[in-house]
């Protein structure tokens, strides 16, 4: 079970695609979480989404939660995804 943390105000960088693979390649149960989702605008917000699309297409399957650690918002949703992908 692996969470794939991708940090939005970044976007979607090469390395996460290559370690997106490798969790692919390896069998792993996967959940996204995006964080710091409270930092963009809705016009970057938009911009990651298309990004993870275009970059991660091969993940469509895995459960994508837009998370904030520091205002742990989106994190109840994020562990019951991951509790599910365990199971």
């Amino acid at each position: 079970m692996c969470i794939l943390m991708l940090d939005a105000s970044e976007g979607i960088a090469d390395q996460d695609a290559s370690i997106a693979g490798y969790l692919l390649e390896a069998g792993r149960a996967v959940v996204v979480a995006v964080n710091k989702w409270d930092r963009v605008d809705a016009a970057e917000r938009e911009r990651v989404r298309s990004e993870f699309d275009r970059k991660l297409h091969f993940l469509r399957f895995a459960r994508v939660h837009f998370v904030s650690a520091l205002e742990a918002t989106g994190i109840g949703a994020l562990m019951k995804s991951v509790n599910e992908a365990h199971a």
